[in-house]
């Protein structure tokens, strides 16, 4: 009988063990995009959805995607969510009453992160890629190759996010991997400078 339950239990823990290998050794793919749709305008008072879909080189919802959001707005942040994970590629978020319209100087930003395929603890692709959207304003990624809507004058100073990043990450509240990335998209947009 103990050889039997020994069996099972190996057959079982082998089992496991080849679906977490052949998961990881699935063709997911080398490039994303991250879309984020949600209306051109907001108003004091008023709660909008966001919806965020994660897209494959084809343009097709990629699946089992995993991203964080942050949408803020001045010094408030109004949603801080950390490893979504949709079978889809798509997600829909509730976005509280602002205090403030969305306005250029006071304009609601949506961060979103994408931070890997997979589920769990295994998790590959473009991790770190960024997408941006201001209301009012328009949508920029991370790495700004396509950047669209975007007034160059409005991104050469450090955005509010990037400002409230650094709270975040001294309440424990992101991964220092995070930060990591908003210092690139500041060195990628020229905010920040290296010498040589």
């Amino acid at each position: 009988m103990k050889y039997a339950l020994l069996t099972v239990f190996f057959v079982i823990v082998f089992s496991f063990s080849y679906i977490s290998t052949s998961f990881a050794a699935l063709d997911f793919p080398e490039e994303i995009s991250i879309e984020i749709i949600a209306p051109e305008t907001v108003s004091a008072g008023e709660r909008i959805l966001v919806d965020v879909e994660i897209l494959d080189e084809n343009g097709k919802k990629a699946e089992h995607v995993n991203y964080d959001i942050i949408v803020t707005q001045g010094d408030k942040t109004l949603i801080d969510e950390h490893d979504i994970h949709s079978m889809d590629g798509v997600g829909t978020h509730l976005i509280p009453p602002l205090s403030k319209d969305a306005t250029d100087k006071v304009p609601l930003e949506i961060m979103v992160t994408f931070q890997g395929f997979g589920m769990e603890k295994i998790k590959v692709g473009p991790i770190g890629e960024i997408a941006i959207l201001k209301v009012p304003g328009g949508i920029y990624h991370g790495d700004m190759e396509e950047s669209t809507h975007v007034d160059v004058e409005e991104i050469q100073k450090i955005p509010e996010w990037v400002k409230n990043i650094f709270t975040w990450f001294s309440q424990d509240q992101i991964s220092e991997d995070e930060v990591l990335n908003a210092i690139k998209f500041l060195i990628n947009q020229g905010i920040i400078e290296l010498d040589d």
